[in-house]
């Protein structure tokens, strides 16, 4: 069972992957619109050019263009987070907490994955997360 603390620390965490997996999502969207559009309907600004293109064509450019600059945000933010939370994982003591902790939340990786990748049990796994998490929050209140 996770402590408050615990708790805390993996919430700030978990909304890197939840941004990461939203940026990942708009850009197979954007792909997927870019490929509806035809060839010559946008400009090399990405705006669509005004001669002879359909509404839906009109309708696709706002669409990739409202897209590309929810994922340029989305980009910013989670750049700043990212920056955050790999300054307050390098000031946690124990090397595995901060390996645990960099593989799950900045690199994606499952428990599983962390578990094979560190040659560790998955209990293992677990108990070093919550560990790290813990870690985590309390370098992150020394650093406010």
């Amino acid at each position: 069972m996770r402590s408050e603390k615990a708790k805390k620390a993996d919430r700030i965490l978990s909304e890197l992957k939840d941004i990461d997996c939203a940026i990942s999502t708009f850009s197979k969207d954007i792909a997927s619109i870019e490929a509806m559009i035809p060839p010559g309907a946008m400009r090399y600004d990405g705006i669509g050019t005004s001669d002879g293109i359909s509404d839906k064509t009109g309708n696709l450019a706002i669409k990739l263009m409202e897209l590309r600059e929810r994922t340029v945000n989305m980009m910013d933010s989670y750049i700043s987070r990212k920056i955050y939370a790999i300054e307050i994982i390098h000031k946690i003591p124990t090397v595995k907490h901060q390996i645990v902790l960099h593989k799950y939340y900045l690199q994606n990786l499952t428990l599983d994955e962390v578990a094979e990748d560190m040659k560790i049990s998955y209990q293992w796994v677990s108990t070093l997360l919550n560990r790290a998490l813990e870690d985590f929050f309390d370098c992150m209140n020394d650093a406010a």
